[in-house]
Order: structure tokens, then C-alpha cells, then sequence
């Protein structure tokens, strides 16, 4: 049984937003089987793009490679997802609150950690340039 262009893509559009089944394989669209299969095998693909775009975008943000990247989430990324958290838990126990809010914490510490590590690195580096400038200095002194 042949289907409209309107329910093709209104099959299509349903499958994008659940992509749980093989989508060519959907029972009253056998007609159209090899359509729905190029759709599914070119919208995987984009997505696998998109998706390896976006971990070598945040591999060079982070400063890891990628297979940390992989596993790790920026700040930001982790307060976005707490937040739309947030949006679906209208009636949260106490215990969730806590919860949430020990990630947070624990979200906090995490970044006055780097803050730290940062500066302690920029301070061994200007260490190193002042103690580079002393050993040419007293290399090349001549008395």
C-alpha cells in the first residue's frame, strides 16, 4: 500500500524525534522501504558528523583528547542539563534538592580547583622564564 508524501514525512519527522526502531521496517510503508532506509542511513550519518564535530570542538576547549573529551563535561554543560532537570521535576523530594545541589557544590569546587592550577602553572612558567633569564645571564657574564 502506497502512502502519501504527507505521511512519509510525517512518519519521518516522528522517527527523528524517537529514532528507536528501523524506520523501513514500519508496518504500511513496505512500499517505500528502500526510501525510508536512504533517509535512515543518511540521517544517522549526519548525526555521527554532527556528533564527532561537536566532540572535537570540545576536546579543544577542554584541552584533552578526544577519548577524555569523550567522558568528561564542561561546567556549563553539566549546569544546563541540572537546569532542564530542573524544568521536569516540579515536585522533587528533599533528597533529589540535596542531591542537585551536592552536584552544584561539588561543580563549584571543581572549577576553583582549575582556577588554581592555572595559576599555579602560570606561576611556575613565569618561575622558569625568570630562572632561564639568570642562568643566561650568569652563563654569558663575564667578569
Amino acid at each position: 500500500m502506497s502512502q502519501t508524501t504527507e505521511q512519509i514525512d510525517a512518519l519521518k519527522q516522528s522517527w527523528m524525534k524517537d529514532p528507536c526502531w528501523d524506520i523501513e521496517d514500519t508496518p504500511g510503508f513496505e512500499d517505500h522501504q528502500a526510501e525510508l532506509l536512504a533517509f535512515r542511513k543518511e540521517t544517522e550519518a549526519q548525526w555521527k558528523a554532527a556528533a564527532e564535530a561537536e566532540l572535537n570542538t570540545k576536546a579543544a576547549e577542554m584541552g584533552v583528547p578526544k577519548v577524555l573529551a569523550q567522558s568528561l563535561s564542561s561546567f556549563q554543560q553539566i549546569e544546563r542539563e541540572l537546569s532542564g532537570l530542573d524544568l521536569f521535576m516540579e515536585g522533587m523530594s528533599y533528597s533529589d534538592v540535596i542531591a542537585r545541589e551536592q552536584v552544584r557544590a561539588t561543580l563549584l569546587l571543581a572549577a576553583q580547583v582549575k582556577r588554581l592550577g592555572n595559576l599555579l602553572e602560570e606561576k611556575i612558567e613565569e618561575d622558569l622564564d625568570a630562572r632561564s633569564r639568570d642562568f643566561m645571564t650568569k652563563l654569558y657574564k663575564t667578569e
